[in-house]
């Protein structure tokens, strides 16, 4: 069987935003404030 690493969008964003100093963190927000509409969408699609 395959072994798969599954990385969550959240832990990209923290571990690559440390690629990024001088960065204030807008993208990084905006990212994770997608990913949980896109799960809401997801659950309300399923019921």
């Amino acid at each position: 069987m395959y072994s798969y690493n599954i990385t969550t969008l959240n832990e990209f964003i923290i571990k690559r935003q440390a690629d990024f100093p001088y960065a204030k963190g807008e993208l990084s927000r905006l990212l994770s404030h997608i990913g949980t509409a896109a799960k809401i969408v997801r659950k309300k699609r399923i019921k």
